[in-house]
């Protein structure tokens, strides 16, 4: 059996999300660490959200999921970013916390995030970056393609799905 382009092209990618909104980031996050933890996240409007981008909420606490899509601006703006959400963590008392975010993070910028987030953080292990993002999207192939803005640019991906476009798009279609 062959693999499908699916299989073989996505394996070996490694994605930045630069081409993923803040509220686009917010959802994948949710889908990502939801299948991994085999839990529904609430999902919010855009706009002040309290500091939770997700919720799963339980009748022995809450879960609480932030997504903080500073892949441009890197580790030094999001660990004051953080820095600037305690209160709102320590507010809001979760049973656990999580953090999503699209900077690539050492084992030390989790540690050092880890302390400034608090108790509400289990482990630095509920620190989920940049690579820990790609490790989920690999092994969760339908989220990667339920998420189109990650691969839409991606000619192979393209040329298989080209038997899935209506008839009247692939008169223009060059293949």
């Amino acid at each position: 059996m062959t693999a499908s382009i699916w299989e073989t092209h996505f394996q070996f990618m490694k994605y930045d999300f630069a081409t993923l909104s803040p509220d686009d980031f917010e959802d994948l996050s949710r889908d990502l660490v939801g299948a991994e933890l085999g839990v529904r996240f609430e999902a919010f409007t855009a706009g002040i959200d309290d500091g939770m981008d997700g919720r799963h909420a339980k009748a022995d606490g809450s879960i609480i999921l932030q997504a903080k899509h500073y892949f441009r601006s890197g580790f030094t703006k999001l660990k004051s970013k953080m820095r600037d959400e305690r209160a709102s963590i320590d507010g809001l008392a979760p049973q656990r916390y999580i953090l999503t975010t699209s900077v690539a993070l050492t084992p030390a910028n989790k540690a050092t995030l880890a302390d400034i987030i608090g108790p509400a953080l289990l482990s630095p292990g509920d620190i989920f970056g940049l690579d820990d993002l790609n490790a989920l999207l690999r092994s969760y192939p339908d989220i990667l393609k339920a998420h189109q803005k990650l691969w839409a640019h991606s000619t192979p991906v393209l040329e298989e799905s080209r038997p899935c476009f209506p008839p009247m798009f692939r008169l223009h279609w060059r293949g």
